[in-house]
């Protein structure tokens, strides 16, 4: 797969940040098109506004003024809303408990992300969140006696029945604090940026909130996007072996000697038989960008939020506000990210102030 030239990768990095709602003056209110930069003018806007480890280098004037803190004060967990999606064994709670025992024995006090690291390392630590995970997967395969019944004839879960939330070993509000390759070793998944060649490959290997792996970027897929190749490619197929009956037909006669009825039941016999299954020549891409608040579906140069997260934090289908815009993302149907952002500024904008401000420029 031919690489995009430095220019074209530095210009859609810059635009894609600018779509998330990163202000990058020097690029947005430039009324430079693509052809008008130099790759020198978009590598130095990228340092700045892109590159974590970019210093501003003080002005003659603020040198003097610079204080260096001594001290770093202690930080305050806030946690808004419902209680958060955590292992026990690796909660709030636990964590204070343990920070009480610290400073009772006179040591010093540890910060959570580095509390987390040595707990997830304990033998203790790891049965207890290994039965956890176990206790969870009983209660969501265990039937809920309060459903809703379905339409007569129909089992298993109701369409309108949301699936229980993914448990990680890491709640997922606080990936943005760690580094890839620390988040990566927490939540045991791989380390890589390595990218599937052929699309279907973990179908049958990873459901819908398995992580597949962790790239430089902190990006968290769920799938790797696969581009439809440029030249014809030989598809793949997968193969499932599975076991069938046969078919033994029943007649029942008239007291004339007529047939009066003919039905089909299973056999005794039974056969092991090889499906097919072509698979697509390409698939999207699914991650979370720790930064962003939904999980994101990618192909080519289109990106969107996911359509069940989105439609979950607004409370229904039903209750979506009409300035939030629907597009596919090849086939996958999406939220667009600008729409959903401006919708929830907005939303926040009238809580706080207390008055619409839609039409306000």
């Amino acid at each position: 797969m031919a690489t995009l030239p430095e220019k074209t990768r530095l210009y859609r990095e810059l635009q894609r940040a600018v779509e998330m709602g990163m202000s990058i003056p020097e690029f947005t209110d430039s009324e430079n098109k693509y052809v008008d930069w130099k790759e020198d003018e978009l590598r130095t806007i990228h340092e700045k506004h892109l590159n974590p480890d970019h210093v501003e280098p003080p002005s003659s004037e603020d040198e003097e003024d610079i204080e260096v803190p001594t001290t770093i004060e202690q930080v305050e967990t806030i946690t808004i809303g419902a209680p958060e999606n955590v292992n026990p064994a690796l909660s709030h709670a636990a964590y204070e408990a343990a920070q009480e025992a610290v400073v009772a024995s006179g040591e010093q006090p540890q910060t959570y992300t580095d509390w987390v690291s040595e707990a997830v390392s304990d033998p203790a630590v790891q049965a207890a969140m290994a039965a956890y995970s176990r206790a969870v997967q009983a209660t969501s395969a265990a039937p809920d006696p309060g459903a809703r019944p379905g339409p007569e004839g129909i089992t298993g879960p109701f369409p309108g029945d949301s699936a229980p939330p993914p448990v990680y070993a890491i709640p997922r509000e606080q990936w943005a604090q760690y580094p890839p390759r620390e988040l990566a070793r927490l939540l045991n998944v791989p380390y890589s940026d390595k990218v599937a060649d052929r699309a279907g490959l973990t179908f049958n290997t990873h459901g819908l909130n398995d992580i597949l792996r962790i790239d430089s970027r902190g990006r968290v897929w769920y799938r790797d996007e696969v581009m439809k190749p440029a030249i014809p490619k030989k598809r793949m197929v997968r193969k499932v072996k599975t076991v069938t009956a046969n078919v033994e037909t029943i007649n029942t006669y008239r007291p004339d000697g007529g047939i009066d009825e003919t039905f089909e039941i299973a056999g005794d016999e039974q056969s092991e038989i090889e499906i097919k299954i072509s698979m697509p020549t390409s698939q999207v891409g699914i991650y979370i960008d720790p930064r962003m608040p939904f999980k994101i579906h990618q192909y080519g140069t289109r990106r969107a939020f996911d359509y069940e997260e989105v439609m979950n934090y607004f409370g229904g289908r039903d209750l979506v506000p009409s300035t939030v815009q629907t597009v596919y993302v090849d086939i996958d149907l999406c939220y667009t990210i600008e729409s959903v952002r401006e919708t929830i500024d907005r939303m926040y904008r009238e809580t706080v102030l207390g008055r619409s401000t839609y039409n306000v420029g």
